[in-house]
């Protein structure tokens, strides 16, 4: 018999790819530089984007090895290497604040705003004058102030965690016509996004549960219709596969969530207008891990 001895051919290696991000400052803005290889990859189109926003995309040079971009806005964000239209790599950007950061949200950057512009005694919020002195105008239609809190919350998860807080859009109907207010707890795979409104723009509502966007135009959100000015109580609770939120005590929303947002890095208010927040609290399941109260005694 003739034994013919297979000779085996060794595959060839991976393409050395890598990504990595290294902020230059602990601070707002913060410069991130990223260090990429594509080596072993065909030459081509190569980009790097901030985050999931495929708006924030830069092209980046194949022949090089570093690039810079600027966060303005604190976040927790997943940066994406992309070659020729395909992702290659991922890697985190973690964008902390030192407690509440507040900005007016703008292109191509925001204002920030100080402690004394926020602090009040009567809340943490906005008011009149500071948007009409940051802004220029009054009608405040699609203006957006943001108040963020970015930072681990001990060990809070998606999955497990109520959110306690009480706020109010304080703008006239003439400032702000639908008074719109966004509540976001953020966590490292995504985020719950609740929107309240003044009754009678609800169609205009847009709910995100982690990986569900649900359009007021096509469900019954009418029951994130608040009475603004008046002051809301909210709640924002996830146990286990369900999403509840209460609006002065009252059920209004009551959803599965099949996708855990994962570890809880950020709370994030928007408020169209003029508003104020007056206290926070978070909770681990039974267990407070953050309380603050706005209002000075």
């Amino acid at each position: 018999m003739l034994f013919l001895k297979h000779r085996t051919t060794q595959s060839s290696p991976p393409p050395a790819t890598s990504f990595e991000a290294h902020k230059t400052s602990d601070d707002l803005p913060n410069s991130v530089i990223f260090n990429y290889s594509i080596s072993g990859l065909p030459t081509g189109h190569v980009m790097i984007q901030q985050s999931w926003d495929s708006t924030r995309q830069e092209d980046v040079s194949a022949n090089r090895n570093k690039h810079a971009s600027i966060y303005y806005y604190p976040g927790y964000f997943v940066a994406k290497l992309i070659v020729n239209g395909k992702i290659q790599k991922e890697t985190a950007v973690f964008i902390q604040t030192k407690g509440w950061k507040a900005m007016i949200r703008r292109k191509p950057m925001p204002a920030y705003l100080s402690s004394g512009e926020t602090r009040t005694g009567r809340g943490l919020g906005i008011d009149a004058v500071t948007i009409l002195k940051k802004t220029g105008t009054s009608v405040l239609n699609g203006t957006w102030t943001e108040f963020a809190n970015v930072r681990p919350f001990g060990d809070t998860k998606g999955d497990n965690f109520r959110l306690e807080t009480t706020l109010a859009n304080t703008s006239t109907a003439e400032e702000s016509i639908c008074r719109n207010v966004k509540i976001t707890v953020l966590g490292k795979g995504g985020a719950i996004i609740v929107p309240l409104s003044v009754k009678g723009c609800e169609a205009n509502l847009e709910m995100l549960t982690g990986d569900q966007l649900i359009s007021g135009r096509e469900e019954d959100l009418s029951a994130l219709g608040c009475n603004f000015p008046d002051f809301q109580d909210v709640t924002v609770q996830v146990s286990g596969s369900r999403l509840h939120v209460l609006i002065n005590g009252k059920l209004a929303v009551d959803s599965t969530v099949s996708y855990t947002i994962g570890e809880i890095v950020g709370l994030r208010y928007a408020i169209e207008g003029i508003g104020t927040i007056k206290h926070v609290t978070l909770y681990s399941g039974k267990k407070a891990v953050y309380n603050e109260n706005f209002i000075k005694d």
